[in-house]
């Protein structure tokens, strides 16, 4: 796992995407960084029920949210679509669990045939629900574009990212 140390305070990979999105927001609508204001919270450690209350709850998106509902949620928190792009951006690293998309490789129709049967070989109909896969394919530990491409050629696990475009 990748760790930084900013201030005495470990940070992981998820801290420096979440620091990396909050920045790319910030140049997107070219306001001036004042890192000192900035309230964030760090330090998270992923884990099946990280989120589970703050999902439960619609502060954050689900795993099944569709564009509308994310375009909602967004604009109640005074973020554009714009921004919307920009974060679905941080899923350039990490990986999810097959119990997240499992229905879509075996169910949906808009996403790539031969993606969808590669995915199919790591996560089984019917078992490994715990089973993981990046969330970019090809550059799985880089922070790049790459990722945006594999969504305009519907090749993403999430559900809700190929209605983007």
């Amino acid at each position: 796992m990748l760790k930084f140390i900013y201030v005495g305070v470990k940070l992981n990979k998820h801290d420096f995407i979440n620091l990396t999105a909050y920045v790319g927001v910030k140049l997107n609508k070219h306001d001036f960084i004042n890192l000192t204001a900035w309230n964030t919270k760090l330090g998270r450690r992923d884990s099946k029920t990280a989120s589970k209350a703050a999902a439960e709850s619609g502060a954050i998106p689900s795993p099944t949210s569709n564009l509308s509902q994310l375009i909602d949620l967004f604009s109640k928190n005074n973020l554009t679509k714009q921004d919307l792009v920009v974060l679905s951006g941080g899923h350039t690293i990490g990986k999810t669990r097959c119990t997240v998309f499992r229905s879509r490789i075996y169910n949906e129709s808009d996403i790539n045939k031969s993606f969808a049967e590669n995915a199919k070989q790591g996560c089984p109909v019917s078992s490994g629900d715990d089973n993981l896969e990046p969330l970019d394919l090809s550059t799985p530990e880089n922070f790049d574009t790459n990722y945006f491409q594999h969504l305009m050629e519907k090749q993403t696990l999430l559900h809700y990212l190929p209605y983007s475009f």
